[in-house]
């Protein structure tokens, strides 16, 4: 089942595709390898400078990686009229602005 020129989606869309011929072994470690790149965001691919300042900006604000690319986008597609956006009063209330 396993061709060396597929991406790791192709390989679980055509195992998805001839589920009954799969073992009980390859389905397991598929789902795995599935879920360990989800946890360490390893699928996302970005520039090595872009990987080592975001890195580096991680560290210095004691937040793991995926945290930091989390936050970074909710506040672009916020500024971006994508989300809404909200305002924290000081006794702690939620207000919605957008």
């Amino acid at each position: 089942m396993l061709a060396q020129s597929q991406t790791f989606v192709e390989i679980l869309d055509s195992t998805a595709k001839a589920i009954d011929s799969a073992s009980p072994e390859y389905l397991r470690d598929l789902l795995l390898r599935a879920a360990i790149m989800l946890r360490d965001n390893e699928f996302m691919k970005i520039d090595t400078k872009v990987d080592h300042a975001v890195t580096s900006l991680a560290a210095e604000v004691g937040m793991t990686k995926a945290e930091l690319i989390a936050d970074i986008v909710c506040d672009w597609m916020q500024s971006n009229d994508f989300l809404p956006s909200h305002i924290y009063h000081e006794d702690g209330e939620l207000e919605n602005i957008a």
